[in-house]
């Protein structure tokens, strides 16, 4: 009764625990053929696999190596790590600035600047690296009661 993801569709009735003789269309109008509340269910698994896009992309260079041409001569080519660093505590500099701006309470126009300078550096970031600035993340401290 289910032509086009047999598999996929009893594994995703199979978690909502679904009875198999209730897994046709002619029992939809049936009441206990329903799902009802407080029905316990089994933990849930990914149906589909996750499509890796970093193995795609290798996949595309390799295969586009043969052909020769001029973007995979830019995408192999690798961001010299000093600069990277270099980029990274300059957008740091810059976030503090416009953090300490708003937290003095400047205005917009003072502010405005501080952040499109800061977007700036992000975006050369990103033609330097080829992903967007993910800034560390810092462990907030639990307050005790």
């Amino acid at each position: 009764c289910l032509p086009l993801m047999p598999a996929s569709a009893d594994c995703m009735l199979d978690q909502l625990a679904v009875k198999s003789e209730h897994r046709t269309f002619s029992s939809l109008a049936l009441a206990e053929a329903m799902v009802m509340a407080g029905t316990p269910v089994v933990k849930p698994a990914g149906l589909f696999p996750r499509i890796e896009l970093e193995e795609t992309l290798t996949a595309d260079t390799s295969s586009a190596e043969g052909a020769g041409s001029v973007a995979d001569g830019e995408a192999a080519k690798e961001a010299d790590p000093e600069m990277v660093e270099a980029l990274r505590v300059e957008i740091a500099a810059a976030a503090e600035a416009v953090k300490a701006a708003k937290s003095g309470g400047a205005d917009k126009g003072t502010i405005q600047p501080l952040v499109d300078a800061l977007l700036a550096l992000k975006a050369e970031f990103l033609e330097l690296t080829g992903t967007p600035f993910d800034p560390p993340k810092t462990k907030k401290k639990k307050k005790k009661k």
